[in-house]
């Protein structure tokens, strides 16, 4: 609880949340530069299913994961 308290206070955000948003700029990353299947890149970063990666990637980018991967494709 200590921990907690003083990472949030350096960062201003809570831990999870700071863990959260490393695993999905990782599967952004992904997403964007291989064609690694999504459920695979879902493992690689930390999610327990795919459906949670979708969930998360969806609640913080307003696009699914495939959503994304088909825009970043159509942008030049």
């Amino acid at each position: 609880a200590h921990f907690r308290r003083l990472f949030q206070e350096a960062l201003g955000i809570p831990l999870h949340r700071y863990i959260l948003n490393a695993r999905l700029e990782q599967a952004r990353k992904l997403l964007g530069t291989t064609d690694i299947a999504i459920f695979r890149i879902a493992e690689e970063c930390g999610f327990s299913s795919q459906s949670h990666l979708t969930a998360s990637f969806n609640a913080a980018h307003a696009a699914t994961p495939a959503e994304y991967r088909a825009n970043i494709r159509r942008s030049p």
